[in-house]
């Protein structure tokens, strides 16, 4: 993690491959079961002010149900915090798959990661593969309590 934002829970995630976000490529991704996490590289705009310009952009269509989802989503940029991790995730089918959900609104954090991205935020898509689908979700689990071990709490991204 070298040259980028620090943070004492580095270490559960430095045997990741990490990849720009907005460079990546499914295609460029292995198709097989694995573990990802999304990071920051680089802040940019304020979180609030990202979430009001985003907004503002979707109020235009005046689709109510859109809207409410979508303020559901980017209420979780509030909890982000100095670390840069900001999601953690299994692809038990491949994380060539997943990446593509990511890259639409199948994914939760799909609003999210946008929005920072317009805002200027430079992120990172990190993944680890693994042998099967079940020990994808096992891995899963255990970054997850590590992280929390760490923090208290899951990255902001992920809800519970």
């Amino acid at each position: 993690m070298s040259g980028f934002l620090r943070c004492v829970c580095e270490g559960i995630f430095k045997d990741f491959r990490w990849l720009d976000l907005g460079e990546v490529c499914s295609s460029d991704l292995p198709d097989v079961p694995g573990v990802y996490a999304i990071r920051v590289a680089e802040r940019g705009m304020d979180v609030k002010e990202v979430c009001r310009g985003f907004l503002s952009f979707l109020e235009g269509s005046k689709w109510a149900e859109l809207l409410s989802y979508v303020r559901s989503r980017l209420a979780r940029l509030e909890r982000i915090s100095a670390c840069p991790i900001l999601y953690i995730g299994s692809a038990p089918k491949s994380i060539r798959v997943r990446f593509k959900d990511l890259s639409g609104i199948r994914h939760t954090a799909f609003f999210p990661i946008l929005a920072l991205m317009l805002g200027g935020w430079r992120l990172q898509y990190g993944f680890l593969t693994v042998k099967s689908d079940h020990e994808a979700k096992e891995l899963e689990e255990r970054l997850k309590s590590r992280y929390a071990e760490f923090h208290g709490s899951l990255p902001a991204l992920v809800k519970k």
